[in-house]
């Protein structure tokens, strides 16, 4: 419920805005949460919040993003051989011994020693910022870019992310499709990977996942 609404307002918020910035849209979508009976009544500790991705592409294809939590947004290269490269960082926490630390997942799992894989199948869910935080100002990610013609800027949620690596989201373009079929088919790759992590095996193929809501945009350059 508390993500649909903040898309919601924070998309009707630059149709109705066409000049307003993707920040204000942010602001629009936080107030409109923080007046919600459910954050207001709940515990300090346990404000309900969700992360949101915000792009603005302009008509030469340069593109600025505003992202807060662990939702992405990637490039990918529909060629003859696709490439995905992921343009945001996570906002989720890591725990190693020593220090929090963010990383974004699950392409650099194997970068990472035992004690902090197992830190991430432990605390992967949880993220650094999100709207609704109980701070007064929340800490969110800027990026600004430009699409080359053909290139696709995908939006995806941590439904998708926390299954799914570049290599998977480039897989969605190998066959010719246009950008609502290749939505489609993330969805689809991510809903059948979203299967409970195996704690026996968790760095195995199946998975990195958790089950979890998988919603993904799909933008063209003509």
């Amino acid at each position: 419920m508390v993500s649909r609404l903040c898309m919601g307002v924070a998309m009707r918020h630059l149709v109705e805005n066409p000049e307003s910035g993707l920040f204000q849209a942010f602001r629009a979508a936080e107030k409109a949460l923080k007046q919600t009976p459910e954050w207001l009544g709940a515990d300090p500790d346990k404000k309900p919040g969700c992360t949101l991705c915000l792009a603005r592409i302009e008509p030469s294809g340069e593109y600025s993003i505003l992202q807060i939590g662990d939702c992405r947004a990637y490039s990918v290269d529909a060629s003859d051989s696709p490439k995905a490269n992921l343009i945001t960082a996570d906002q989720n926490l890591v725990i190693n011994s020593t220090s929090l630390v963010l990383k974004s997942m699950p392409d650099s799992i194997e970068n990472l020693s035992p004690a902090q894989k197992d830190a991430y199948v432990n605390f992967r869910n949880l993220v650094g910022h999100f709207l609704g935080e109980s701070a007064a100002r929340f800490t969110a990610n800027c990026y600004r870019g430009a699409l080359k013609p053909n290139e696709h800027l995908v939006l995806a949620s941590d439904g998708v992310g926390d299954v799914m690596t570049k290599k998977d989201v480039a897989g969605a373009f190998s066959m010719p499709a246009g950008p609502s079929s290749a939505a489609q088919k993330i969805i689809e790759l991510a809903c059948g990977r979203c299967a409970p992590v195996d704690y026996e095996n968790p760095y195995g193929q199946t998975v990195f996942g958790k089950p979890d809501d998988a919603i993904s945009i799909v933008f063209r350059m003509p």
